[in-house]
């Protein structure tokens, strides 16, 4: 059976949180299917295990690049703290290699920063969820799908 990993960057719940969820329950009567959260989201350890969902809490820091509509401008202060943390990507990618899923499945855009640095092995899905500003940042992460993805919903 084929084992597949969605990933969600954030501990709180929300809109992308019940998605994450229907999207785990259809993939987990076909699929060896574990969710991937950051460790400490405690709602959403709560709502996995009342729905006998897999999952596997993620230790390091979850790379994300938060540029969308709604978000900071691009020479925020936050923004720049998380550009800055993205050069600590290895851990994240070590453990989600270590997973060995056949497929990984991120459930935003901004999560998509560390495709390029994970097994080329692991076929990439991405669900976009966000709207963005017309920018050059859109360019990036078309660039980022393209390149690491082999499959992108809308």
């Amino acid at each position: 059976m084929k084992k597949v990993c969605v990933l969600h960057h954030t501990k709180y719940l929300g809109g992308g949180t019940k998605s994450f969820i229907d999207l785990l329950n259809m993939l987990k009567e076909t699929y060896d299917v574990i969710a991937c959260i950051p460790k400490g989201a405690n709602e959403i350890v709560d709502l996995l295990q009342e729905n006998a969902i897999n999952y596997y809490e993620v230790s390091s820091v979850i790379p994300l690049f938060p540029y969308y509509s709604g978000s900071s401008s691009l020479i925020s202060k936050s923004l720049v703290k998380t550009i800055y943390r993205l050069k600590d990507q290895q851990g994240f990618v070590d453990e989600i290699n270590a997973l060995n899923p056949s497929v990984l499945i991120f459930n935003s855009i901004v999560t998509t920063i560390s495709a390029g640095r994970l097994d080329p092995q692991i076929k990439k899905i991405c669900f976009v969820i966000e709207t963005f500003k017309r920018t050059f940042v859109d360019n990036i992460f078309k660039k980022i799908l393209e390149r690491y993805f082999v499959g992108v919903a809308f």
